[in-house]
């Protein structure tokens, strides 16, 4: 997009970063990026402040280091899931497998093979998803 000294305004920071430009403000305010404030007159007569911020900082910020750092921090703190929590979100994987699955044998049987979906069994082993069918 440009050089790595380039400066680049709020808006278009916000767009190369598919963020808000609040966000991007927030951002400044806590002190990364640093940004260069300029006074300039409109067009109207009115004072205009904008805001720029630099590419190779916008880079350190908001750049896949930083993301992985992110993930890093929550991935630290997280707690693990409980028994509960797995066999919950167990349930909706094997739930939406077998939806998708009913809609591919709809798709290829024109509809007839639907009730062969009530008697496939899937379970969960500790090495992962398998399958009876019937």
């Amino acid at each position: 997009m440009g050089s790595e000294d380039e400066w680049i305004d709020i808006a278009a920071a916000a767009e190369r970063e598919s963020c808000s430009p609040q966000a991007i403000r927030r951002r400044i305010k806590a002190g990364v990026p640093t940004a260069r404030i300029e006074g300039s007159t409109a067009r109207d007569g009115r004072h205009v402040v904008k805001a720029w911020v630099r590419v190779s900082e916008l880079d350190e910020v908001f750049g896949h280091a930083a993301r992985e750092e992110h993930a890093r921090r929550i991935r630290a703190t997280a707690q693990p899931l409980t028994r509960d929590q797995k066999s919950a979100l167990r349930k909706v994987l094997l739930d939406h497998l077998a939806e998708k699955e009913a809609k591919r044998t709809r798709r290829q049987a024109g509809g007839e093979a639907e009730g062969c979906l009530q008697g496939d069994l899937r379970e969960v082993s500790p090495g992962g998803l398998s399958s009876r069918h019937c």
